[in-house]
């Protein structure tokens, strides 16, 4: 059985073990109401040679990475993607802008040669003034019976894009290619084979590869190999609805290839979430999926239905497929959790653990969790002059 240990830690002063070394920004200047994390950098991966590789969303004006102007592909009141690489010393190498008209959310990986992967939806297929496109590399025609807007992309090391695949069949309508599919996270392993979760409907992809002959839109896993060729598809059954959707994520373990998934629902308005026979009843899940898209197991918190007191962010595994994830507790709310009360970290371990303390931090603003997974240690980041308490 696996059990949780809840780490909690009393930190009275913040020590640094190495010096600054060097900071870079980018991004527009102007705001967007609907999304307040407009001005964000999703996700940060480097490669063997340290160059680093980031994923942020952006904004529309004097839009730039490290004082490089860069290409906006919106009306100015969304959002836009730009991927950039540093050098190990900071110094600027490429960046590209991937984006068009609407919203849509891409995710970002690599393997262990510094290739990065892509996999997105673009949210539009009708609008003629800005073209959904990556910057000097693809450009998608604008043609509503045509609507396949989601893609996965390999660059190598440099920016120069290797291949683009689009699953999707033709004579789609923005119905059936845009609100029936989606697009909801992606690993790479090592060897750059990309494991991509998606929501597809009924129908033919991967230039007939796969069929789903599902009676409604399910989850999958669309694996491709380093080279872009289809080589299956995993259905992960499973339903959601509402904002248990909205925050799926999905990662996998390196070592077993196992699947994890995690949500939780927002405060307000109705959310659902059955995983196989079993209906969630909490506000929060985290569940197990082998290769072959069998669930092993889920957990779920005790907060019922009083809406989102317990929100997950990331996960990771270490070396000995211990699970750990991390995210945080709203206001001062204390969340019932396989019999813990939960305040901000877990770990999952694959032998008994020493029995955790229960006891949780008054306030859950200013942390930041740093796992080192190669040293099974874990990193607290707490802001000066906040006040945590054992």
């Amino acid at each position: 059985m696996k059990k949780l240990l809840l780490l909690t830690f009393l930190i009275s002063n913040i020590t640094f073990s190495q010096s600054f070394q060097w900071g870079k920004r980018g991004g527009g200047n102007n705001s967007i109401s609907s999304d307040e994390r407009a001005e964000q950098a999703l996700k940060i991966v480097t490669d063997l040679n340290n160059n680093v590789y980031t994923l942020s969303r952006v904004t529309s004006i004097s839009l730039d990475v490290d004082g490089n102007t860069r290409p906006f592909y919106d009306s100015g009141t969304e959002y836009d993607f730009v991927l950039s690489s540093f050098a190990c010393d900071g110094t600027y190498r490429w960046s590209k802008t991937i984006r068009g008209f609407g919203f849509e959310q891409l995710f970002m990986d690599t393997d262990n040669q510094g290739n990065i992967y892509i996999g997105g939806k673009f949210a539009n297929c009708v609008n003629t003034t800005y073209l959904s496109q990556i910057e000097g590399d693809v450009v998608i025609s604008q043609n509503p019976q045509d609507c396949k807007v989601m893609f996965l992309v390999k660059f190598d090391t440099n920016g120069l894009m290797q291949w683009f695949k689009r699953p999707q069949t033709g004579s789609l309508t923005p119905s059936q290619g845009i609100s029936q599919a989606g697009n909801f996270g992606l690993e790479v392993d090592n060897l750059g084979n990309s494991y991509w979760f998606v929501a597809v409907p009924p129908g033919t992809y991967a230039d007939g590869a796969f069929t789903s002959t599902e009676s409604s839109t399910k989850f999958f896993v669309f694996k491709y190999d380093t080279n872009g060729n289809f080589i299956s598809a995993t259905l992960l059954d499973f339903i959601v609805s509402g904002s248990f959707g909205l925050n799926l994520r999905f990662y996998r373990n390196p070592q077993t290839g196992q699947y994890y998934l995690t949500s939780y629902k927002a405060n307000s308005g109705s959310a659902s979430a059955t995983l196989v026979a079993s209906t969630v009843a909490g506000s929060f899940f985290i569940a197990s999926f082998d290769t072959t898209g069998q669930k092993l197991w889920h957990q779920e918190d005790a907060a019922g239905t009083n809406g989102y007191y317990f929100e997950s962010h990331n996960l990771i595994t270490d070396s000995s497929n211990n699970i750990y994830f991390a995210g945080k507790i709203l206001g001062n709310n204390g969340v019932n959790f396989m019999g813990f009360t939960v305040s901000a970290i877990g770990k999952y371990a694959t032998s008994p653990c020493s029995t955790a303390s229960t006891e949780g931090f008054e306030k859950e603003q200013g942390l930041n969790y740093y796992p080192n997974p190669v040293n099974n240690t874990l990193t607290i980041d707490i802001k000066e002059n906040s006040n945590f308490t054992l």
